[in-house]
C-alpha cells in the first residue's frame, strides 16, 4: 500500500483538452501528474491559476469536490482566460497539441505559505516555461527549495525555448523525458552518443548526477539511478490515445522516490502498468478502477 503522509506541491498548468468530436477534458501535464499523486495516496497542492470564466470554475469545482484538494493556491484572474488545448489524435493514437497563448496558468505565483509548507517533492514543467513570469517564479523557489525537485519535460513545437530548459534541467534532482526530448537535449549540449545509455552518462558529466528517466512508449523506459542504469519492462496495451500516459508514469515515479524504501526495478515496472493503463483510457485524467488498484498495489505490479 501506498507509504504514510507523503505530500507535493506542484506548480500546474490548469487547461482543458478540446479532441475532436469530444467534449473538454481537464487536462495539463502537472495537473494530470498531481491527479495520479493524489489516487496513489500523496497529501497535493496544486499551485496555479485559472481565469475567472466558465472552464476556470470548472476546474476549481473538480479539485476542490472530486479530489478533495485545497485550493487555496490556485488563483483566480479576471484579465486573462483558463487554458485550453486544442488536441489532434492520429490513427496510432498519437497526439499533438495547440496550446492556446496566453493563459492564466502562464502566472502561476507561488506564495509565502506555499513556500513554507513541508513537502516531499516539487513538481514543475517545461510546459509551464515558456512564460517568463512563471520563469521567474519557479527559479525563486527553486533557489529556496529542500525537498526532491522534480522536472518534466514535454517539449511542444513553438512552445519551449531549449535554453530555459537547459538551465532548469540543472535545478532539478529527479528528470522525466522522453527519448525524442532527450535527442533535443543532447543536441542542445552537444552531446554525441551512440545509444541512450551513452548520452545519459555525458548529459550527467554537464548538469550533475541527477535522476533521470527516458520514457520510450511501448519499449522498456530506462533510469538512471545514483550512478547505474536499470532498464524497465515494457508494458503493451491496445492504446487508445496517449493523452497524459507519461504524466502517469512520472507521478508513480514520484511516489515511489518519496518511498524511504524506493525500489528502482519495482519502480519501472509499476510506472509502466500505470502509464499503459491511462493509454488505454479517454483523457488523462480516468477513474480508477479495480482492475488498476489491484495490479497497482499488490504484488502483481512488483517483479
Amino acid at each position: 500500500m501506498p507509504h504514510t503522509n507523503p505530500s507535493c506541491l506542484l506548480a500546474c498548468e490548469i487547461l482543458w483538452d478540446c479532441v475532436e468530436d469530444s467534449p473538454p477534458l481537464q487536462g495539463g501535464a502537472t495537473l494530470n501528474v498531481a491527479y495520479h499523486l493524489k489516487k496513489l495516496g500523496c497529501r497535493i497542492v496544486p499551485v496555479s491559476s485559472v481565469g475567472s470564466d466558465r472552464l476556470g470554475s470548472q476546474s476549481l469545482s473538480i479539485i476542490k469536490n472530486e479530489w478533495c484538494c485545497d485550493i487555496s493556491e490556485i488563483e483566480v484572474l479576471k484579465d486573462v482566460g483558463t487554458g485550453v488545448v486544442d488536441v489532434k489524435i492520429d490513427a496510432a493514437g498519437d497526439a499533438t497539441y495547440d496550446i492556446h497563448n496566453p493563459a492564466a496558468w502562464d502566472y502561476i505565483r507561488i506564495s509565502h505559505s506555499a513556500k513554507n509548507l513541508t513537502c516531499s517533492a516539487f513538481v514543475y514543467g517545461s510546459v509551464a516555461l515558456r512564460s517568463a513570469y512563471n520563469q521567474r517564479s519557479f527559479a525563486d523557489f527553486l533557489q529556496i527549495y529542500q525537498g526532491l525537485k522534480c522536472f518534466d519535460v514535454n517539449l511542444r513545437e513553438g512552445q519551449n525555448d531549449i535554453q530555459i530548459v537547459g538551465k532548469f534541467l540543472q535545478h532539478a534532482d529527479f528528470i522525466k523525458l522522453n527519448e525524442s526530448e532527450l535527442d533535443q537535449v543532447a543536441d542542445h549540449f552537444h552531446i554525441v552518443g551512440e545509444n541512450i545509455e551513452e548520452r545519459i552518462f555525458a548529459l550527467t558529466g554537464i548538469i550533475g548526477h541527477k535522476i533521470i528517466c527516458i520514457t520510450r512508449g511501448d519499449k522498456s523506459p530506462v533510469l538512471y539511478w545514483k550512478g547505474n542504469i536499470y532498464h524497465g519492462q515494457a508494458v503493451r496495451v491496445d492504446v487508445k490515445n496517449t493523452i497524459g500516459a507519461g504524466d502517469a508514469f512520472f507521478a508513480a515515479m514520484i511516489n515511489a522516490l518519496i518511498n524511504p524504501d524506493f525500489d528502482p526495478v519495482a519502480a519501472l515496472y509499476k510506472s509502466s502498468i500505470l502509464g499503459s493503463w491511462v493509454a488505454t483510457k479517454e483523457g488523462a485524467q480516468p477513474k480508477y478502477d479495480s482492475d488498476i488498484t489491484d495490479k497497482f498495489f499488490n504484488h502483481q505490479a512488483v517483479l
